[in-house]
């Protein structure tokens, strides 16, 4: 998804993608040393520790949903460009020919 970024944006999801390591490492360290090696104690380190998982994924899903209307990502993620290109094109479809302006703009023209 990236990868048509600039290379400093490219750097910092590389860097984000170590320190989620190193996070989700510490969260279980934590949990493990706060709970005792009981099955009940194992149990609850599971949930807290899945739990936490699922909340960041809920709101990497929802950041990404959100993603496709950024004009970032729109003029560097070619899936995205396609898309919104395909959207202008639809909407320019329902309204029908300007009969203001004579001369089409381009479906990016905003984005771009």
């Amino acid at each position: 998804l990236v990868s048509g970024f600039p290379p400093k944006f490219v750097g910092v999801c590389i860097v984000g993608i170590g320190i989620s390591g190193v996070i989700s490492n510490c969260i279980g360290i934590i949990t493990q040393a706060a709970l005792s090696e009981t099955y009940t104690g194992e149990n609850t380190q599971s949930k807290i520790f899945y739990s936490v998982a699922g909340g960041v994924i809920v709101v990497t899903a929802v950041a990404l949903a959100f993603f496709k209307f950024n004009n970032f990502a729109l003029r560097h993620v070619p899936e995205y460009r396609d898309a919104a290109v395909v959207r202008s094109q639809r909407e320019l479809v329902k309204e029908g020919p300007s009969t203001n302006n004579p001369t089409e703009t381009s479906p990016l023209q905003g984005v771009l």
